[in-house]
């Protein structure tokens, strides 16, 4: 039997203010943007988080083995202009933006679940929201929830994704 269910915790990193939020976290954290790379914090707080999240998405969606960390970031370091040829890069990942690349394949699921805390602390609720309406667009079956809560410390919120993973799977 395939599994054809699938749990969306997502929003878009495609919000335009990432240049200014993580250049805004670069400078309170490391003093200067060419600091990001030698960053040495202990204990780990979220302004270190947030950096190590924009490095891994960068990883993940603008690799580079030209550039001189492997990969490019979205926007300036110096002054935090957003690079458009890089951020294009990043859109081609963004949910969003991918719906209508894959209309059938999200057709095919039993069960699309998305859900997120009206007081994320990256603010996925608003992604969540605009791929709820992409779907309800498209005519695509979805179950989209948000709670009064954030990012972090969520696991009773697991008892009701997964009952609804776990009721999808046994039609």
């Amino acid at each position: 039997k395939s599994f054809q269910c699938v749990k969306v915790h997502i929003g878009r990193f495609g919000c335009r203010h990432t240049s200014i939020i993580c250049q805004w976290a670069i400078r309170s954290k490391c003093g200067s943007p060419s600091a990001i790379f030698s960053l040495n914090s202990n204990p780990k707080d979220r302004d270190f988080n947030a950096l190590l999240n924009i490095i891994a998405m960068a990883a993940c969606y603008s690799p580079n083995a030209n550039a001189p960390h492997g990969f490019d970031l979205p926007f300036d370091l110096e002054t935090g202009e957003l690079r458009e040829d890089v951020w294009k890069r990043w859109l081609e990942w963004d949910p969003v933006c991918r719906v209508d690349k894959h209309l059938d394949a999200l057709r095919s699921l039993r069960l699309i679940y998305l859900d997120a805390g009206l007081r994320d602390e990256f603010n996925l609720q608003y992604g969540a929201r605009i791929f709820a309406k992409r779907l309800k667009e498209r005519g695509i079956s979805f179950v989209h929830e948000e709670f009064d809560d954030g990012h972090f410390n969520i696991q009773y919120r697991y008892d009701v994704s997964l009952q609804a993973i776990s009721d999808a799977m046994g039609k």
